[in-house]
């Protein structure tokens, strides 16, 4: 019972194959130039789409103007205790502190 299943799957992928490497050649056949202008078709749309404008999307919003100016207060406050604060001994830093730091920095950024 097993054996006849066997042989009749065998004899059946032994039927596919022909035509299979039919197929195959046909593949290897594309036109060279037809495949070039669809990848150039491809790459036009994708442009396209990407720098399409979006109508309904607006980058800075009134509704959110003040947090745009205490995120950008913020940051000029921390940008400012980093380079006049923190570094004002130009001296190499030990990688204790180092790591310090940038806990701190990452605790501010939470």
């Amino acid at each position: 019972m097993v054996l006849s299943v066997f042989n009749e799957a065998y004899s059946a992928v032994h039927q596919v194959i022909p035509a299979t490497a039919k197929v195959e050649g046909a593949l290897l056949s594309v036109d060279r130039h037809n495949l070039y202008h669809s990848f150039q078709d491809g790459i036009r749309v994708s442009v396209g789409t990407f720098f399409a404008k979006d109508n309904n999307y607006t980058l800075f919003r009134k509704e959110d103007m003040q947090a745009w100016v205490i995120f950008s207060a913020v940051f000029i406050v921390l940008i400012a205790f980093d380079n006049c604060v923190l570094h004002r001994n130009p001296k190499s830093m030990t990688m204790v502190k180092a790591v310090v730091y940038t806990l701190f920095w990452i605790l501010c950024a939470c």
